[in-house]
C-alpha cells in the first residue's frame, strides 16, 4: 500500500509518497495522522490519498499511524487542497488547518502491557518468547506506560515491539495530549491486594489511608484533581502506589466539552419587519431547495441581520444539517454564542472555535463535530475548517473586515474560502455587513452574489453624527502646550470640550458612553526635546509605545518590551516628552474628568487575561459600566443596549495610511462604531473628533451613506485598475541585510516586467519595488513588488513563475532571504 502524505515543510507544495508496512496497513486511510521520515527527521503529516499501485521507485516507510479513526474528513481534505491550489501555499501548511490543534507536537508512541502480556511474563515458555521479547515485557512496571525510545532504540527491537503488539501482549496507548480525540477523566481506585507499603514512607502511608477513606465514603475513585488538592505531590504518590499494585488508574471519556462562554443580557427574539422577513424568506427558500446560493446581506447597523442568521440556522438544523457562523474578532463570539444557544433546542449542539479557546477544548469540540453530537460552530476565521457534518449554512458576519484574512502562511481569506466551501458542499452562504467590501459589491453586480437589503434599523433611528473639527477649535495647540508642561496627568489633553459636555449629559441621564480609539497604550512615542531622540524598536522600524500602567515601552509589531528610561539614552537629558495617545491615556483622562464614573477598557492588553473579555462585556450589558473605552474590539457587532453616546477620539488614526484600502477601512470603522449608539429605541448620538473633516470617509459616514462612499471609491479603483478591477498579488522580500532585500526585490521586479512585456497588453502590471511602509519588522528589512493581473489565471501563472524560478530561489538562498507571496492582500503595510 502507498499513501500520499501532506507534511508541513516549508516550500513543499505537494504530498510525499510513502510505503505502508503490513502491520499498519489496516489503519492507514485518508484523514489519519502518520509519523513519517523527512530529511532525517520524523514529522507528523496527514494521509490525503491511499492507493495500491506498485511504486515506480523505492519509497520510505511510514513509521507509525497515530489515529485509529480519521481526524480529517474528505470535505476538509478537499478544502485544504483548494486553499493550497488557489493561494499557492504548501499543501502541508494548508492541511494543518483541518487537523486537531496539538498536531505539531512531535509524536512518540507509548505502550503498556496487556493482561495477556502480564501472563506471558510469568509463563514465557508457553508463549514462545525470545530473549528480546522477554526484555521488552520485563521493562514494564505494573500499570506503567513507556515511550518507544525507552523500549526500543534499534530497528530490530522496534520490529520485535511491533510483533508483541500484533500478538496482543503489548498495546499502543493513545496519548491524549496528541492523538486522543477527546480528553479523559482519571480516577484512582484502591485495590485490596498489592505489596506492603515501605516502612519508612509516612507521607505515602498517609496518602494511601486518605485515598481509601475517601473512596469508601464517595463510593467511587478519586480524581486526579481531588488527589492533588488533598495532598502535595499526589501525582508521584499515585505512581508509587500503582507500581506496588495498591491502586488502579481508570480512565473514562468525558461526555462533552465545557459549555461555550456566552454573554448574559441577550435580547429575546422579536418579530421580523418586512425587510427582515423578505431576506429570511430568500435564504430559507435556498435552504429548502438545497441550492448552494451565495447572498450578500447588506443591513445598516442595528437592522437585525443576526435575526436573519438565526432563522436560517434553525431551518438548517431542522433539515438535519450543520452550520458555520464566522466573525472576524474573538471579542464578537461571546455575544453571538449567547444568541445562537438561545435559538437552538439544545445548547450542547453549539461549539466555539478560535485561538482563545484552550487546546483541550478545541480538540473536544472537533471530536464532537466529527461524531455529530455538535452541529453548529461559532468562531473566528480558523473555525471555517471545522468538520461540520452535512453542512447546510455558512454565515460570515462583518464580511468586509480585514481580520478575516490570515497574515501568516497559509495566507487565505476566510470570506472567499467560505464561498468555495459552501458551493462545493451544497450549502447556502450568507455574507453580512453594514459596509460591504468593495469586492463583494462588485461580485453582486457581476451576478455572483444575490443582494438582500435591510435599509432600516429595527425599532430605532440611526444615530445622529456630527464632527468636532480639531483644527478650528485649536485643540492641537492646546494639547501640545499641555504636553510641554508635562500636564498629561490632568484633564483636557485628549477629549474636546464638546465631547466632555456630551459625556456629562449622557452620564447624568444614566446612560452609557463608548469612546473609540484604534490605538492602545498611553502614548505613541517617548521623545527627547533636547536632541530629538525617539525610543524605537531595534528590530522594527517603529517607535515604542509607552504603557503607563506597567511603565514599559512596547513594540506593537514584535511585542518587544523594555523599561521606560527616566532620562534620554542619547544625551542624558532628564524628562522625556510623551507624544501621541492611546486607549490607556483616554482611560486616564476619563477617570480624571469623571471620578465617579465606572470605567472599563477593552483592547488587546486587557483582553489577553483569561476571562476578562467576557467579564467586561457582561458588565457592559448589565449596566455596570458607565464609560467603555476600546479599540476596534468594541467597534463592530456588539449590541450594547445602554450606549447612547459614541465618541470617536481621533478618526485620523485610520485615514492616512499608505494603502489603497485605507479609505474603505476608515469608512467601515466609523460606520460600525457609530452603529453602537442608540440601539434601544432612542436615537443615539455620535461625535467624531478629527483634523480631516473633509475626508470622504468622514463625509459619507456623517450621513450613513455606504452606497455613496462605495460608488465614489469604486470609480477611483476602476481608474487606477486596483481591486476589484484586477487580481492583486503582493511579492515581498524579507532579509536581515537591507541592501540585499532591495537588490532581490529589484531583480524580481525586473524579471516580472520583462516577462509581462512579452504578453498581451494589460495581462499584468508591476508597481515597485519599494520599501514596505513598515520597512523593518522582526529584525528583517522588507521590500515589496505590487502586481495587478487582468485575470486570476494570469496571476496564477505569474505567481507560479516567481516561486518556481531557479535563479530567484538561488538568490534567496544565498542571501538567507525569505520570499512572501500574498494573493488578494488586504493591506500593503
Amino acid at each position: 500500500m502507498i499513501v500520499d502524505v501532506a507534511v508541513p515543510v516549508a516550500g513543499l507544495d505537494e504530498a510525499l509518497s510513502y510505503a505502508v508496512p503490513a502491520a499498519l496497513a489496516a489503519r492507514a486511510r485518508p484523514g489519519v495522522r502518520v509519523l513519517v521520515p523527512v530529511a532525517g527527521r520524523r514529522l507528523i503529516g496527514v494521509v490525503v490519498d491511499v492507493r495500491a499501485a506498485p511504486p515506480a521507485r523505492e519509497l520510505k516507510l511510514v513509521a507509525d499511524v497515530l489515529d485509529d479513526d480519521a481526524v480529517a474528513t474528505e470535505q476538509q481534505l478537499a478544502l485544504a487542497r483548494f486553499v493550497a491550489g488557489y493561494y499557492g501555499e504548501p499543501l502541508g501548511a494548508c492541511a494543518r488547518l483541518v487537523l486537531p490543534p496539538d498536531t505539531d507536537v512531535v509524536a512518540e508512541p507509548r505502550f503498556a502491557l496487556t493482561e495477556r502480556g502480564e501472563q506471558a511474563r510469568v509463563f514465557s515458555a508457553a508463549h514462545e518468547l525470545s530473549r528480546v521479547d522477554l526484555e521488552l515485557l520485563g521493562a514494564f512496571a505494573p500499570g506503567e506506560r513507556k515511550r518507544e525510545r525507552q523500549l526500543a532504540r534499534t530497528p530490530a527491537r522496534r520490529a520485535r515491539l511491533r510483533g508483541l503488539v500484533e500478538r496482543g501482549l503489548v498495546e499502543r496507548v493513545a496519548d491524549e495530549r496528541l492523538v486522543g480525540a477527546v480528553r479523559f477523566d482519571e480516577a484512582v481506585v484502591p485495590l485490596d491486594d498489592g505489596q506492603a507499603l515501605p516502612p519508612r514512607a509516612p507521607a505515602l502511608a498517609a496518602f494511601d489511608a486518605w485515598l481509601r477513606a475517601f473512596c469508601a465514603q464517595a463510593g467511587r475513585g478519586a480524581t486526579r484533581a481531588e488527589a492533588d488538592a488533598a495532598m502535595p505531590g499526589a501525582r508521584g504518590k499515585v505512581a508509587k502506589l500503582a507500581a506496588l499494585g495498591r491502586v488502579r488508574v481508570e480512565r473514562t471519556v468525558r461526555a462533552a466539552a465545557r459549555a461555550a462562554p456566552a454573554v448574559p443580557g441577550k435580547r429575546p427574539a422579536t418579530a421580523l419587519n418586512d425587510a427582515q422577513q423578505a431576506a429570511a424568506d430568500a435564504v430559507l427558500a435556498a435552504l429548502a431547495a438545497k441550492a448552494p446560493t451565495a447572498f450578500l446581506l447588506e443591513g445598516v447597523t442595528g437592522s437585525g441581520k443576526t435575526e436573519v442568521y438565526l432563522r436560517a440556522l434553525s431551518a438548517a438544523l431542522a433539515q438535519g444539517r450543520g452550520a458555520l457562523l464566522l466573525v472576524p474578532e474573538i471579542a464578537l463570539t461571546p455575544q453571538l454564542v449567547g444568541r445562537v444557544q438561545a435559538a437552538v433546542a439544545d445548547p450542547a449542539l453549539v461549539v466555539v472555535l478560535h485561538s482563545g479557546v484552550s487546546v483541550a477544548d478545541r480538540r473536544d469540540a472537533l471530536a464532537r463535530l466529527r461524531a455529530g453530537s455538535a452541529r453548529v460552530v461559532v468562531g473566528a476565521r480558523s473555525a471555517l475548517f471545522a468538520p461540520v457534518r452535512e453542512l447546510g449554512l455558512v454565515v460570515v458576519d462583518e464580511e468586509h473586515d480585514g481580520s478575516l484574512k490570515q497574515d501568516e502562511c497559509p495566507r487565505y481569506h476566510a470570506r472567499d474560502v467560505a464561498l468555495w466551501r459552501a458551493k462545493h458542499e451544497g450549502a447556502v452562504c450568507v455574507l453580512g455587513s453594514a459596509t460591504p467590501s468593495l469586492e463583494s459589491r462588485h461580485n453582486a453586480t457581476q451576478g455572483k452574489l444575490v443582494t438582500l437589503e435591510l435599509p432600516l434599523r429595527h425599532g430605532a433611528a440611526l444615530p445622529a453624527l456630527s464632527v468636532i473639527d480639531l483644527r478650528a477649535r485649536g485643540q492641537q495647540k492646546e494639547a501640545r502646550r499641555r504636553d510641554r508642561d508635562n500636564a498629561d496627568e490632568g484633564p483636557g489633553v485628549v477629549l474636546s470640550g464638546p465631547l466632555v459636555e456630551a459625556m456629562a449629559g449622557t452620564l447624568a441621564a444614566g446612560q452609557q458612553v463608548l469612546l473609540f480609539l484604534n490605538k492602545r497604550g498611553y502614548a505613541s512615542a517617548l521623545f527627547c526635546e533636547a536632541c530629538g531622540h525617539v525610543e524605537s524598536c531595534q528590530s522594527c522600524s517603529v517607535s515604542l509605545t509607552y504603557h503607563k500602567r506597567r511603565h514599559l515601552l512596547v513594540c506593537h509589531q514584535c511585542d518587544h518590551e523594555r523599561r521606560a528610561p527616566s532620562s534620554c539614552p542619547a544625551c542624558a537629558t532628564e524628562g522625556m516628552l510623551l507624544l501621541g495617545l492611546g486607549t490607556e491615556r483616554v482611560e486616564s483622562e476619563v477617570k480624571a474628568r469623571f471620578p465617579d464614573a465606572r470605567v472599563a477598557r477593552l483592547d488587546r492588553d486587557t483582553a489577553r487575561h483569561k476571562g476578562n473579555l467576557e467579564r467586561v462585556l457582561a458588565d457592559v450589558h448589565a449596566g455596570q459600566v458607565d464609560v467603555l473605552i476600546g479599540t476596534q474590539m468594541v467597534a463592530k457587532g456588539h449590541d450594547f443596549a445602554g450606549v447612547q453616546l459614541v465618541g470617536v477620539v481621533l478618526a485620523d488614526v485610520a485615514l492616512s495610511l499608505p494603502d489603497f484600502r485605507a479609505a474603505e477601512r476608515a469608512f467601515a470603522l466609523l460606520a460600525q462604531v457609530a452603529g453602537r449608539a442608540g440601539r434601544s429605541g432612542t436615537q443615539g448620538r455620535v461625535l467624531v473628533q478629527t483634523f480631516q473633516p473633509e475626508h470622504a470617509a468622514v463625509r459619507f459616514a456623517l450621513t450613513h451613506d455606504a452606497k455613496g462612499f462605495a460608488a465614489e471609491e469604486l470609480e477611483l479603483r476602476r481608474a487606477l485598475k486596483y481591486p476589484p478591477f484586477s487580481r492583486a498579488a503582493l511579492v515581498r522580500v524579507e532579509c536581515a541585510d537591507e541592501d540585499a532585500a532591495g537588490a532581490l526585490a529589484s531583480s524580481i521586479a525586473g524579471k516580472v516586467k520583462r516577462a509581462g512585456a512579452a504578453l498581451p497588453q494589460g495581462t499584468w502590471s508591476v508597481l515597485g519595488p519599494a520599501p514596505c511602509p513598515l520597512e523593518r519588522l522582526h529584525g528583517r528589512s522588507r521590500w515589496q513588488v505590487f502586481v495587478r493581473a487582468q485575470t486570476t489565471a494570469a496571476r496564477a501563472a505569474l505567481v507560479g513563475w516567481v516561486r518556481g524560478d531557479a535563479a530567484v530561489r538561488a538568490d534567496l538562498a544565498r542571501a538567507e532571504a525569505r520570499l512572501v507571496v500574498d494573493l488578494d492582500p488586504v493591506h500593503l503595510l
